[in-house]
């Protein structure tokens, strides 16, 4: 009885850490401070030094600014995070439950549809349309009703 309700808890706890953490990063994502790019978490404009983001990008950027410890190096042609240019570091990944290629992850591990990595780069998804999927409620445990974009 004691196991599970640690369990419970644990997971409860880690939930609400996530669902923090990806409020962090819509909000983010929504704010206008990040020009969306392609291919890499970040590439810059070598004629003007402006940055655009991958909306993993801008999930390295919110981690950096909330928990920090990521070696973050300007670069010529973009930035790199932990010498991470096209896909976030594992601590990124873990804070937001994420795969590394961006699928967003439920509470038994379970990935959910579709990769943000296509999302922003394949099927030219905006910002805003990435942060109501990052921001949805998809944090259920295994078995129950996914969100209905998932259907």
């Amino acid at each position: 009885m004691f196991q599970r309700i640690k369990t419970w808890f644990s997971t409860w706890r880690r939930n609400r850490q996530v669902k923090k953490a990806r409020k962090l990063w819509a909000k983010a994502l929504l704010s206008g401070e990040f020009k969306q790019g392609k291919g890499q978490l970040c590439n810059k404009n070598i004629d003007t030094g402006d940055f655009d983001y991958c909306c993993l990008g801008v999930g390295a950027e919110v981690y950096q600014k909330h928990v920090g410890g990521l070696n973050i190096e300007d670069r010529k042609w973009g930035k790199s995070y932990n010498d991470k240019t096209q896909l976030p570091p594992p601590e990124v990944c873990e804070w937001l439950n994420i795969t590394p290629h961006g699928k967003l992850k439920d509470t038994k591990g379970d990935t959910l549809p579709p990769a943000l990595t296509d999302a922003n780069d394949n099927c030219n998804y905006t910002f805003e349309q990435i942060a109501v999927i990052v921001q949805s409620d998809n944090l259920k445990p295994h078995g129950e009703d996914k969100p209905s974009y998932y259907a």
